[in-house]
């Protein structure tokens, strides 16, 4: 578990649990964007990331997908 407080005043905390060295599930909550949740694949070649978040400019709910390819 990883707990943030910034000169902003802002308190955050996550809590990102590893299955197998394989499967991540991530879990955060901060006063600014209130809940986050996401899910990551890691491999030998490449990792897949996915975030479902509130935004923090009011633009309302986002999702993220991010996908790294890894240089052997």
């Amino acid at each position: 578990m990883i707990h943030q407080l910034n000169s902003l005043n802002s308190n955050q905390i996550a809590v990102d649990y590893n299955i197998n060295n394989f499967f991540n599930f991530r879990f955060g909550f901060s006063n600014e964007n209130k809940e986050s949740i996401g899910f990551g694949i890691e491999t030998v070649f490449f990792d897949i990331d996915y975030a479902y978040f509130n935004n923090q400019f009011g633009l309302g709910k986002s999702t993220q997908i991010s996908l790294l390819f890894k240089n052997i």
